[in-house]
């Protein structure tokens, strides 16, 4: 509906999936350190991982209460993609975790950052002093040398999207790819004067990440998100609202 009373509308979409929480926030852990994956109500989290096809949580890895389940010691065979699960088989985006046995990790965000937003990488040895002097590269390429060991991006946008690591005096990191969402915004306009017709309105999201993707290796990490376009008269927005405005 373009009008309503005679009033120009423009119609606004915002996708809201299935809560999905990591606590802490990151992709790479050190072997024996702890690890929180929160769902909603309803929703358990599932996993799979290269020793295991999918399970779920408390069954044979990991302790479930109501809505959390907590690794209190993580394993390199705990690494893996990561999810929540309705009774109804609803399914979250997925996350993923890579558990190392060795000294240096690239403490990044697992979940998705929002446009406009800050994030902050560092480049962690496992021993102390921690905050030594690393190299951050994106993509293959250097970025930023460091004197802290931690290198902050104050406001991201979808060209900061991409695979991550660091070198430390005492090693490299693992890559981890960081994904960039957007923020809500209007996908049709009010409508302008004339007989011309539009075309369909669509919108772009990020689809979940393969729960088949092929684990060769504890650290290896899957391919980035892929995103598809669909159109908004074909599609159902699910765990979402519409809204209107003049």
């Amino acid at each position: 509906v373009d009008v309503i009373r005679g009033i120009p509308l423009s119609l606004s979409i915002c996708l809201f999936p299935a809560s999905l929480h990591i606590s802490p926030d990151r992709s790479q852990f050190f072997e024996y350190d702890s690890l929180t994956v929160s769902c909603d109500v309803g929703w358990v989290v599932k996993r799979n991982t290269l020793k295991e096809e999918t399970t779920e949580c408390g069954n044979t890895w990991g302790k479930r209460n109501i809505l959390d389940c907590v690794i209190s010691s993580l394993r390199p065979r705990d690494s893996g993609q990561y999810w929540c699960e309705s009774w109804s088989g609803d399914q979250s985006s997925t996350v993923n975790i890579s558990v190392h046995g060795g000294h240096v990790i690239l403490e990044s965000p697992a979940l998705p950052v929002t446009e406009g937003h800050s994030v902050t990488l560092n480049c962690r040895y496992k021993k102390t002093p921690s905050n030594l002097t690393a190299d951050f590269y994106k993509d293959g390429s250097l970025i930023r040398n460091e004197t802290t060991g931690e290198m902050t991006i104050p406001a991201v946008n979808k060209s900061d999207e991409g695979w991550y690591w660091c070198r430390h005096p005492i090693g490299n990191s693992s890559k981890s790819w960081i994904t960039v969402s957007g923020q809500c915004r209007n996908i049709i306009s009010p409508p302008s004067p004339g007989p011309t017709p539009r075309s369909p309105p669509s919108w772009t999201c990020l689809e979940h990440l393969p729960r088949e993707t092929s684990w060769g290796h504890p650290y290896q990490m899957p391919e980035p998100p892929q995103l598809a376009t669909f159109d908004i008269k074909e599609q159902r927005v699910p765990h979402g609202w519409l809204s209107f405005s003049p």
